[in-house]
């Protein structure tokens, strides 16, 4: 783990802020780590039980492997589906959000040239 999670908190908050994302900050944010050990034991996993795509091999998908941070916001409750939950992926490494999942769609997290964060639909 490179990054605390007080850190990844305060990139998370600064990301959802950015974005302009509505979520619920009574609720808080609950943080996730997910080692390089944990997802290549779900690798074989889904690899041995035979569920891997085929035109993915096994070694492809285990050099995409990299640690990771989960941040969970709730919604505002003036959000189109309420109790829903947004999820920012942050990359161990870097520091870096990469990725922003929501029930009605995913996006790519991008930096523009002057370092402020935007979307691109994945």
């Amino acid at each position: 783990m490179n990054y605390t999670k007080q850190e990844i908190e305060e990139i998370a908050l600064k990301v959802i802020e950015e974005l302009k994302w509505g979520y619920d900050p009574k609720e808080g944010i609950r943080l996730v780590f997910s080692s390089m050990e944990e997802q290549i034991e779900d690798l074989n996993k889904t690899y041995k039980g035979g569920f891997l795509p085929k035109k993915i091999t096994y070694e492809d998908a285990k050099a995409k492997i990299r640690p990771f941070w989960s941040a969970f916001f709730n919604d505002i409750p003036e959000a189109e589906i309420y109790g829903s939950t947004t999820i920012i992926e942050i990359n161990d490494d870097s520091g870096e959000p990469y990725f922003l999942r929501h029930r009605q769609a995913s996006f790519n997290i991008l930096k523009n040239d002057t370092d402020v964060y935007y979307l691109e639909k994945a």
